[in-house]
């Protein structure tokens, strides 16, 4: 898979959310950033934020699935972080279009980082 189909497969999953989960298309905010150590996803601002990373490697692809996931994927609104991050790596593996041995290692990786 090369990083073009990777692009055009997150920019299908920020258009449904934006159709599914948005009223007004304009309540998403995506930015995209160069370092993938920043990404984030802030869903309790109005509108909601997500900062992706341009993707250039597999392990970009992986994190803007996990950040989409923050907004999208099960126990969200747990009070547990290590909840909302282990669901929302589980929406990554389940929306990827393949998952490599690489993104599960810092996917797990990611689990243990403050």
């Amino acid at each position: 898979m090369n990083l073009d189909a990777m692009g055009a497969h997150i920019d299908r999953l920020i258009a449904d959310l934006r159709v599914t989960q948005f009223y007004v298309a304009d309540d998403l905010h995506v930015h995209w950033i160069d370092d993938r150590e920043e990404a984030m996803a802030i869903t309790d601002a109005d509108p909601v934020e997500i900062h992706l990373p341009r993707i250039r490697s597999v392990l970009d692809y992986a994190t803007c699935l996990h950040e989409l996931g923050h907004v999208s994927g099960r126990y969200q609104g747990s009070k547990s972080s290590k909840t909302r991050e282990r669901w929302a790596w589980q929406y990554a593996r389940e929306h990827a279009l393949f998952w490599t041995a690489e993104m599960e290692e810092d996917a797990r990786a990611s689990m243990w980082r403050p």
